[in-house]
């Protein structure tokens, strides 16, 4: 793990004794002036969770350069020259909301993860074509690599357009520096749960946000706001398998979150707590808000900007923050939150999306619309 002074470059790594880290989750205490990391490990089936109180400086086996990496690096992997059109619309993504957009091999100038495999859009077609030299030629498989980015682009801006103005840029630090990083990749495998369409994560100034799918975007964008908002600092949040102290008095009593919930073998008994099953008995959105207190608030963002699924409501809602009104439990879920984001931001994002009157029908149709012709994307942006 890397520790760095963003004031003057210098960091400090440290390796932990053990090599079946599968998370770690560092937070500053202002009250002792150390770097707090909650780090969980797998072992002999066990999933443990440790609190380490750390002084780089000081710790036993830390090794300090004089220099850390640039914070905004000079891209190492360009993306190819085929990829112009999709660049064009991540540089207007970036200009517009304050933001870096990594496309085709940029994205290997990310810092590299132990704990997951990665694919390029590059590398997947490259491979793709090589295997069938013979549709290189047809019109649809040589521009299939940048259609897919620029829907995936497509999907990414219609979801940011709705955030308040200057909500992305507060992720930057007081200098101007890092801020939110979004990454456009072909696959993304961890080894904790298998295929994902989206991960979120820091490092240094930068809240990365890495996507196979630009409509994990909301899920995936309370991640980082959890991260900015500092909530495991707050609130003492420990890992689900410790019971999740603080969160846990918001669901069902006697549950515990764990990982079996979203398997196939996981059992039908809670899906009384299901939002397609009740609304008075609601706490939960989906399965897999089950398995982590994290994964349960950001399920709730995801699912609170969709299209209302019709079998969800008991009275017509024209969006799902009308269906967890509902929803007691869901509310006070959704309450809470509401206060931890305050706290940071000064305001509710989401509350100030809906009072702006934002339509997820409007939204779907409008993103919907762009991408049956990828081609024209740019043309309806004025690019």
């Amino acid at each position: 793990m890397r520790f760095t002074d963003l004031a003057s470059g210098r960091y400090t790594e440290l390796e932990f004794p053990v090599s079946s880290v599968t998370k770690a989750i560092p937070f500053f205490s202002a009250e002792t002036g150390r770097w707090v990391t909650a780090v969980t490990n797998q072992a002999s089936g066990k999933t443990c969770t440790d609190l380490c109180l750390v002084n780089p400086q000081i710790s036993d086996g830390a090794q300090t350069a004089e220099t850390a990496a640039p914070l905004t690096p000079e891209a190492h992997h360009p993306c190819d020259a085929s990829l112009a059109d999709a660049r064009k619309f991540a540089d207007f993504i970036e200009q517009k909301y304050g933001v870096r957009v990594l496309i085709g091999n940029e994205v290997l100038d990310l810092p590299e993860r132990s704990d997951e495999e990665i694919q390029t859009t590059e590398d997947y077609w490259k491979k793709f074509l090589d295997m069938s030299p013979e549709l290189r030629d047809d019109p649809f498989y040589a521009s299939a690599q940048v259609n897919s980015i620029l829907e995936q682009l497509a999907w990414v801006e219609q979801k940011m357009s709705k955030y308040p103005e200057g909500f992305f840029r507060s992720f930057r630090t007081p200098e101007g520096k890092g801020g939110l990083r979004i990454s456009i990749f072909q696959r993304l495998y961890t080894f904790a749960r298998g295929e994902a369409g989206g991960i979120a994560n820091t490092f240094g100034a930068w809240y990365d946000m890495r996507l196979t799918e630009g409509r994990a975007f909301d899920h995936e964008m309370f991640h980082l706001v959890e991260f900015r908002t500092n909530w495991t600092a707050q609130y003492e949040m420990a890992f689900p398998e410790e019971g999740d102290n603080a969160w846990i008095d918001y669901c069902p009593n006697g549950f515990r979150f764990n990982e079996k919930w979203n398997t196939a073998e996981a059992g039908e008994e809670l899906n009384q707590y299901l939002l397609f099953n009740s609304r008075e008995n609601a706490y939960f959105v989906s399965r897999y808000s089950m398995t982590e207190g994290v994964e349960d608030r950001a399920e709730i963002m995801n699912e609170l900007f969709k299209v209302p699924e019709a079998q969800w409501l008991t009275a017509p809602a024209e969006n799902n923050l009308k269906v967890y009104e509902q929803c007691p439990h869901l509310m006070k879920k959704l309450t809470r939150m509401a206060e931890t984001v305050r706290k940071t931001f000064g305001s509710v994002y989401w509350e100030e999306i809906f009072a702006a009157g934002y339509d997820p029908r409007k939204a779907e149709q409008a993103v919907q619309a762009l991408i049956r012709e990828p081609g024209c994307i740019l043309d309806s942006y004025g690019l």
